[in-house]
Parts: structure tokens; C-alpha cells; sequence
């Protein structure tokens, strides 16, 4: 918007809204002229700032829904549009005459707010259609699994953020005790007995809550360590602190470790923490956007026997990571496929392990809002965070 004012107007708030105005909106020549007096300049401001963020808002949606941006980026410098949304600036070449010129344009955010407005309803558009795209593929049986993979992909980058995560304990309470008493921790001195004791006693009593705190590090592995196996021999290597050691090696304490394939025979993810009495537990992660998802007791009981024996002393943990849309569906531990576990020494069945739900809101994803704001905020990176150049040459 621009403005004619009285040169002796002596209003420093109004002279510094109209300034602020001018770098809101962008330094453009305006079509629409208003004559504002001194007496109703105020209000009539309140009115042409709406109109002005309505309209800015209007043009960003149309670019965002063309599908040939540069017609849109020509068709708003007409004589009819005094509300663009880009800047469009010359750019001479050096040592070109003034009679025989090759000129190129380039477009640019009219101002670092634009630039911000932009970027920020870029976001949320994108996020619509992406969510839509997810769930249009999970109610599809020939496109589930792909659905499944983008949500696999999306838990693995916030689980290994790190940060604190909030479980649900599926399993009851009084099994939990039955669990603990029975678990075979392997050969354990007095010493050790009366610690596990200890540490059965401290879980037990977190888990009246009805959920458990799961931390993830936010720290990456020390340089030189990977957090990606390959097979239970990589992991059993990773987590220990020397090849043949015994020990859980405590540099990987709440490091989130992964695969390095999508097909690997059990899980999607680990950690290992050191809890109470310093024991360290495991906690595997099982993702899926699956009414039921079957794992095989025997594929975690060669999982459970590749980590240190330090870890195995206590019972370890199976969170499955479901989309708040399956949260119905994995209210109770969830069916354990005991085939061939007669090879399972007793007090080490899988099927027996404590359970637990972590509940993602997948729409947290689409689009990425929390990423969309880091985007926005980073826009004073060049000259107004993003330049959009469409060059042209004319003779």
C-alpha cells in the first residue's frame, strides 16, 4: 500500500506504522494511492492492512496451486494487480552497451514477511496434500506396505532425535511380577541377585502409572561408531565395549540404533539404557501401521542372545510404534508366533516379554510443521531467505 500524507504530520507512531508497512509489504510501486488524513489515518490503516494481508495471502494460494508459476509471476505486474507478491529486478550484464543490452529478470520475495508468509502456507499446503497421499495409501491393500515404509522412515528420524518418549504398558501389572521372578538372568553373583531384586522392585513400582519414560540420547555414537547393524553379529560387536567382552558398552547408553536394511528378520529399532542399580535394558521397537503385526519368537530370541550379557540380566522391552489410527487396535500385548520354540531355554520366550505402545500422530509428519517452523525462521539466510530466479533473455 502507499501513501499520501501531510509532510508536517508530527505522529511518530503513525509515521513508524507506515514506515513498518513499507518493509512489511515490499519497496513496490503501488497502484492504488490513498489520501489519508492525519484525522483517520489510524483507522483507515486497521482497514487497508487487512486488505492488504488478505490479499497477499489470496496471491501466495494461487501460486502455490498453479502449475506454471511463471504465468502467475507475469500476470501480477499487470496495471489491474498492485498486490505482487515478488519483486521482479533487472539484472544487466557487464560491459554491454546501452544501445544493444541483454537483459535478464530475476524474481525475488517482495520482503523478508512475504518471504515468511510464503514458506510458512507452502508448509501446511504441503502437508495437506502429503497426509491426504498417506492415508488415501493405507486404506489401500496394494499400497499399505508403501505407506508402512514412509511411516517406518518418519519414526526412525524423530526416535533418533533422542528426547523422552512416554509408553503405554500393555502388559498387566501382575504379570509383570511374574515375568520378573521368572526371567533368567544367566549366571549372577549374591551380589548381582539382590541388585536384580532392586531393579525388578524400582520397575515394578513405575509401572502403577500405567506407562513407562523411555529416553533416547540426542547425543550421536562417538566418532567411529555407527548406530546401523547389518546382522546380530554387527550389534552384538556394536554394543559391547571390546569384541569379547560381557559388558553393555555404556558410550551407547540411550543411543538409538537401527538396521542398515528394511528387511531385517526382526524389529526396526533399539536402545539400550541404563536404568536403576546401573543394569542396562533393552528396549526393542517394532513399527507398524498394521492392524497385527506377527513377529517370530525365534528371530527376538536370536536378537536377545546377541546383546552383552550385562543387558540380558533384566527383562527386556517391545514397544510397538503404531499411528494414533491403530491405537484401538494395540491396547493389550500383542500375539507373539511361538513356532519351533521348543529351541527356547525356559524363562527366555519372547512371548512372555513386557509389552508396551508408543503412539505417533502421523499428521505430525505431513508436511512437517515443527520443520516448516525452523524453514520460516531461517528465512533471513541471503537476501530474503529465498530467491526465485527465472531468467529470460531479450534482444
Amino acid at each position: 500500500m502507499s501513501y499520501i500524507v501531510d509532510s508536517n504530520t508530527q505522529d511518530e507512531p503513525l509515521l513508524r506504522r507506515l514506515y513498518s508497512n513499507f518493509l512489511k509489504y515490499g519497496p513496490i510501486a503501488r497502484v492504488l494511492l490513498d489520501e489519508l488524513s492525519v484525522i483517520d489515518l489510524s483507522e483507515r490503516l486497521n482497514i487497508l492492512e487487512k486488505q492488504a494481508d488478505n490479499t497477499v495471502s489470496n496471491k501466495i494460494n494461487a501460486c502455490l496451486k498453479s502449475t506454471d508459476l511463471q504465468s502467475i509471476l507475469l500476470q501480477q505486474f499487470s496495471t489491474q494487480d498492485s498486490h505482487a507478491v515478488f519483486m521482479m529486478e533487472p539484472v544487466l550484464n557487464d560491459g554491454c552497451s546501452l544501445k544493444l543490452c541483454s537483459i535478464e529478470y530475476a524474481f525475488s520475495f517482495r520482503s523478508e514477511w512475504i518471504a515468511r508468509e510464503y514458506l510458512q502456507q507452502a508448509g501446511l499446503y504441503a502437508e495437506g496434500h502429503s497426509r491426504m497421499l498417506f492415508e488415501w495409501m493405507s486404506r489401500r491393500p496394494f499400497a499399505s506396505s508403501v505407506a508402512g515404509w514412509v511411516f517406518e522412515e518418519q519414526v526412525h528420524v524423530r526416535l533418533g532425535a533422542g528426547g523422552m518418549h512416554t509408553a503405554v504398558i500393555l502388559t498387566p501389572h501382575s504379570e509383570l511380577e511374574n515375568i520378573y521372578t521368572q526371567h533368567n538372568p544367566g549366571r549372577v553373583s549374591e551380589e548381582d541377585k539382590e541388585g536384580l531384586e532392586r531393579h525388578k522392585q524400582d520397575a515394578l513400582a513405575r509401572a502403577t502409572t500405567g506407562t513407562i519414560r523411555i529416553w533416547l540420547n540426542t547425543n550421536a555414537p562417538t566418532p567411529g561408531r555407527s548406530s546401523l547393524f547389518s546382522s546380530y553379529t554387527d550389534l552384538s560387536k556394536l554394543l559391547r565395549e571390546s569384541p569379547s567382552s560381557r559388558k553393555f558398552d555404556t558410550g551407547l547408553d540411550g543411543i538409538y540404533l537401527r538396521p542398515a536394511q528394511s528387511n531385517f528378520p526382526v524389529i526396526d529399532g533399539l536402545v539400550v539404557c541404563v536404568e536403576s542399580n546401573n543394569y542396562p535394558r533393552a528396549y526393542f521397537f517394532q513399527m507398524t501401521i498394521a492392524k497385527v503385526h506377527p513377529i517370530r519368537a525365534l528371530h527376538l530370541y536370536d536378537l536377545w542372545m546377541a546383546l552383552p550379557s550385562s543387558v540380558r540380566r533384566v527383562p527386556p522391552a517391545l514397544v510397538w510404534v503404531v499411528p494414533k489410527s491403530r491405537e484401538e487396535e494395540y491396547t493389550k500385548p500383542q500375539p507373539i508366533d511361538d513356532r519351533n520354540s521348543s529351541k527356547i531355554p525356559k524363562g527366555l520366550n519372547p512371548k512372555n516379554w513386557p509389552q508396551y505402545r508408543i503412539t505417533i500422530d502421523a499428521t505430525e509428519f505431513w508436511g512437517n510443521k515443527a520443520l516448516g517452523r525452523r524453514v520460516v525462521s531461517d528465512t533471513s539466510a541471503g537476501r530474503y531467505g529465498a530467491r526465485c530466479i527465472e531468467p529470460r533473455t531479450s534482444g
